[in-house]
């Protein structure tokens, strides 16, 4: 008998489970990284940031979170380096409203 969820694509073949959430995450984070980066070029449309920072923006926005300990976590750097960066970003996106 076979059985199917649509939720999670799990399937069940005479007491073989085979889940196939891991390929559906992987889509849902590619989904993510596309609006994710169409975000970040309506927030910077001329590049003021530099590539570490779009990438910390990145991960913060994939994650849903501002923590510098989580964030620190994922990129395998300090606390107190995403905090410097955090606020490198809001000098530099502050600085491009007021010019503008």
């Amino acid at each position: 008998m076979i059985t199917a969820k649509s939720y999670n694509r799990n399937y069940t073949v005479q007491g073989f489970k085979r889940e196939s959430t891991q390929s559906l995450e992987n889509e849902k984070v590619s989904l993510t990284k596309k609006q994710v980066s169409d975000l970040l070029k309506n927030l910077d449309p001329i590049n003021t940031l530099t590539p570490t920072l779009r990438k910390l923006l990145e991960a913060s926005l994939m994650l849903g979170t501002i923590s510098s300990k989580i964030l620190a976590q994922h990129l395998h750097c300090k606390p107190s380096i995403i905090r410097e960066q955090f606020h490198s970003i809001l000098i530099l996106l502050t600085k491009k409203k007021k010019v503008v």
